[in-house]
């Protein structure tokens, strides 16, 4: 009786494979991928990392793209570096073993050390370096053709418009100041109330922000408030200053486009701004 607890107690996770390090690992699925990947591989992996009885993905759920050699000499390494594309997994390892940083997560760390996780992984793809370099090749060309085009429509609305170059910008983008504004211009730090319309170069409208959620509040220099081109058109005005800006792409929604896919990708944009509002900050003065 005293053999078979014995037993049983030295086989903490029933239908896991003890890895070392405190990793455990359960292959739920097999791919079709004909080799795993080594350290300087490129891989892609869709996530779901939750407490063990607590719910999968409730810490994160999403893909992480990563070399290998990020997470290397870690459990959770270890356990990848067995499986092969298209596999799934179940992964288990305390909190303070899991490689947070490698992953990019370190702001989704749950704070007890000891916290058992469960990682639920499937491997969606593997390249080695040579097919990263070839990727790389085909989207610098693909993404060089899309800007010679973009390049090109541009110029053509700047022709038919008259747009005069002077208003050019080093930047790439092209600004004409109706109204300067009082006083200092915009700094990074100040506070900022900001109408604007944004437009395709057609004269489409799709942004608007003087319907009753009202104008747009924000801190220059915060990251994630406006694109770009608007933040750097802003420097350009005083209180109650007026402008157009012509923002390419590329201080714009770049070569993706907008987040919900109303701006396509490579895109310039067309922004009447007005600085309603304008609150410097203490290093700024009066």
């Amino acid at each position: 009786m005293l053999l078979l607890l014995g037993s049983c107690t030295s086989d903490p996770h029933p239908g896991y494979r003890d890895l070392g390090k405190g990793t455990y690992l359960r292959l739920l699925a097999l791919g079709d991928g004909e080799r795993v990947p080594s350290d300087s591989d490129r891989i892609t992996l869709a996530l779901r990392i939750g407490p063990v009885n607590g719910g999968a993905g409730s810490v994160f759920s999403g893909d992480r793209g990563l070399v290998l050699s990020d997470i290397a000499g870690t459990g959770l390494g270890n356990a990848v570096a067995q499986l092969h594309m298209g596999d799934s997994a179940s992964i288990l390892g305390l909190c303070r073993d899991l490689p947070w940083s490698g992953l990019d997560l370190t702001h989704l760390r749950p704070v007890s050390d000891t916290l058992l996780i469960d990682v639920h992984i499937r491997v969606r793809s593997i390249r080695d370096p040579a097919q990263v370099r070839a990727e790389e090749s085909r989207f610098q060309g693909w993404k060089a053709d899309q800007e010679a085009d973009e390049r090109r429509v541009l110029l053509a609305y700047l022709g038919e418009h008259e747009i005069d170059t002077i208003s050019y910008w080093g930047s790439g983008m092209y600004v004409q100041v109706a109204d300067s504004g009082v006083g200092p211009h915009a700094r990074s730090g100040d506070a900022v109330t900001v109408a604007y319309v944004g437009r395709f170069l057609d004269g489409r409208v799709f942004d608007d922000n003087h319907g009753p959620d009202g104008p747009l509040h924000f801190r220059l220099g915060d990251p994630d408030q406006v694109i770009r081109g608007l933040e750097m058109g802003l420097y350009a005005l005083g209180k109650g200053g007026r402008g157009t800006l012509i923002v390419p792409s590329a201080l714009a929604f770049g070569h993706k486009g907008s987040a919900l896919g109303i701006v396509p990708p490579f895109t310039t944009v067309v922004y009447e701004i007005e600085l309603l509002d304008l609150e410097h900050s203490p290093q700024v003065g009066n």
